[in-house]
C-alpha cells in the first residue's frame, strides 16, 4: 500500500471516529481512485472493512451510502480496468455483499455471480477466490426454494463432483434413496454428507473401493464428529453420522 493511501484510510478512520461522515466519504472517493490505479486489492479490503464497521454504527443509512461507494467503485473499475479485471470482480462482489446486507438478494447474485465468472476464467475454477465466490451463492441460493437456486446447486454438483475414488460410493447411496449434501472447500476440495451411518467394513467389501480410499473416523470438538471415507489423492471426502441409531438409516 503506498502512503497516500495509507493517509487517506487514517483519515477515513478519524473522520469516522469523530461522526465526521461528509469526511469521511470524501476520503473514500479520493482512496477510490489510487485503489484502482495501483490495483491495490489491500487498499480496496481496508476500505471494505471500515465500511462493514460504518454499516455497524449506523444501520441502514450506512448501508445505503456504502451501496454509493461500492457502485461508482464498480463503474470506475469497469471503465479503467473493464469488466474481465480481477479487480473489477473483488469489487463486484464486495457490492454484491452490500446489495445482500440490504435484503437485495437477486441483485446481490448477480454480482457475485459476474464475480466468479471472472475468477473462473483468470484463475481456475479451483482458485480460492472462486471457490469463495461459489460457497457464497451456495449459501444464498440455499436460502431460497426456487427453480434458479436449485438450477445453480445441481450445476455446483457437476461443476465440482465428488472424484472418481469415491464416485461408487456416491453412486450406491444415491441407489438407496438418501439425500447427499454436496459442499466445497478451498482448492476446490468435495465433500458429500448423508444424513445416515456408514458400516464402514461392510461398505470396503462390498465396493472395493481405489487403495487411495480409506476410511476414516473422528470425534473431534472442532472438525465435529463422523465416520466416512476419505480420498487421500484429492483430499476428498464423504462423511456420515457418527453414532448408530435406529431414527437414521444405517448403510452397508
Amino acid at each position: 500500500m503506498n502512503d497516500k493511501a495509507a493517509t487517506l484510510i487514517r483519515k477515513v478512520e478519524e473522520a469516522e471516529s469523530q461522526g465526521l461522515y461528509d469526511e469521511a466519504q470524501a476520503a473514500r472517493e479520493k482512496l477510490l481512485v489510487i485503489s484502482l490505479e495501483s490495483h491495490d486489492i489491500e487498499s480496496i479490503d481496508l476500505v471494505d472493512y471500515l465500511a462493514k464497521e460504518q454499516i455497524t454504527i449506523r444501520g441502514v443509512e450506512a448501508a445505503e451510502k456504502s451501496e454509493w461507494f461500492y457502485s461508482r467503485l464498480n463503474l470506475l473499475a469497469e471503465e479503467r480496468l473493464g469488466p474481465d479485471s480481477i479487480t473489477t470482480a473483488h469489487v463486484k462482489r464486495k457490492l454484491g455483499k452490500v446489495f445482500y446486507i440490504q435484503s437485495r438478494v437477486q441483485d446481490a447474485i448477480s454480482m457475485v455471480e459476474a464475480a466468479r465468472s471472472v475468477f473462473a476464467a483468470r484463475l481456475g475454477k479451483n482458485d480460492n477466490h472462486t471457490i469463495e465466490a461459489v460457497l457464497t451463492l451456495m449459501s444464498w441460493h440455499g436460502e431460497s426454494r426456487t427453480l434458479e437456486s436449485q438450477i445453480f446447486l445441481d450445476w455446483v454438483c457437476r461443476e465440482y463432483p465428488v472424484c472418481e475414488h469415491l464416485q461408487p460410493l456416491e453412486k450406491h447411496l444415491k441407489s438407496l434413496g438418501l439425500n447427499l449434501k454436496h459442499d466445497l472447500s478451498y482448492h476446490g476440495r468435495v465433500r458429500i454428507w448423508v444424513d445416515a451411518w456408514l458400516d464402514l467394513g461392510a461398505i470396503q467389501n462390498r465396493l472395493k473401493p481405489s487403495p487411495s480410499v480409506k476410511q476414516e473416523v473422528r470425534d473431534d470438538i472442532r472438525d465435529g464428529s463422523f465416520r466416512g471415507f476419505a480420498c487421500s489423492v484429492h483430499e476428498h471426502e464423504i462423511e456420515g453420522r457418527y453414532d448408530q441409531n435406529p431414527e437414521w438409516p444405517n448403510v452397508r
